[in-house]
């Protein structure tokens, strides 16, 4: 945010010395532009718990977290799965195949699915090689449509920062500088709530797999 969108949050508030204001942020998260300072000047509290994922999906996002440690939430979950496939089509079909199987045979809802890209500017490409491909029953792709109740979330990392899905694909990884994306990995991560699988190359897919084991 801004400096300059601080104002008009401040008019908002009923008297500007009294009326409580309470900041969240998480400097890991600045994928846009980062921010320079706060209308709030006493000490900041850290939240020091993960309520939000499972123990392997933290254990993932912390290897691109800089700053005060952060315990897991002590829940148990399936370690990060990969989905390694050479080209951006034969990855789509994987992916399609994997979301077909999770709605037809293991009951999941539609809308506990988000297939995240992780690089927006190649977003479109990655968009058509999945809405072409048809779903089961009555489940839809909802493209960049947060207010779409029932489909399964076609989005991008950084238009995904703040919300979370139970399951998580990421993709759109082999066209990125990993080495330089450190915050928008930790955000790519940290999306999911309980599984996360992630589609890229197959030489992409051994290099991750090694790093988050060798770091865990």
């Amino acid at each position: 945010v801004g400096e300059e969108y601080w104002f008009p949050i401040e008019m908002l508030l009923a008297n500007h010395d009294k009326s409580p204001l309470y900041i969240f942020f998480d400097d890991n998260q600045n994928v846009y532009t980062r921010a320079r300072s706060f209308p709030i000047y006493d000490t900041p509290y850290v939240l020091s718990h993960n309520c939000r994922n499972t123990d392997p999906i933290h254990h993932a996002a912390y290897n691109f977290y800089k700053g005060e440690p952060v315990s897991p939430s002590g829940i148990i979950g399936e370690d990060i799965q990969f989905i390694p496939a050479a080209s951006r089509s034969a990855q789509a079909t994987r992916i399609h195949a994997k979301i077909v199987a999770l709605i037809t045979k293991e009951k999941v809802a539609p809308k506990d699915i988000a297939v995240l890209v992780v690089d927006s500017a190649e977003k479109k490409q990655y968009y058509e090689e999945l809405v072409k491909r048809p779903l089961p029953q009555s489940a839809g792709w909802s493209v960049e449509d947060l207010q779409s109740g029932g489909a399964i979330s076609l989005d991008t990392v950084k238009r995904f920062k703040g919300l979370e899905s139970n399951i998580v694909f990421l993709w759109g990884l082999n066209t990125l500088n990993l080495d330089r994306e450190r915050e928008l990995l930790y955000v790519a991560f940290s999306r999911a709530c309980s599984t996360i699988f992630v589609s890229a190359t197959p030489e992409l897919c051994n290099r991750l797999d090694s790093g988050l084991r060798r770091n865990a």
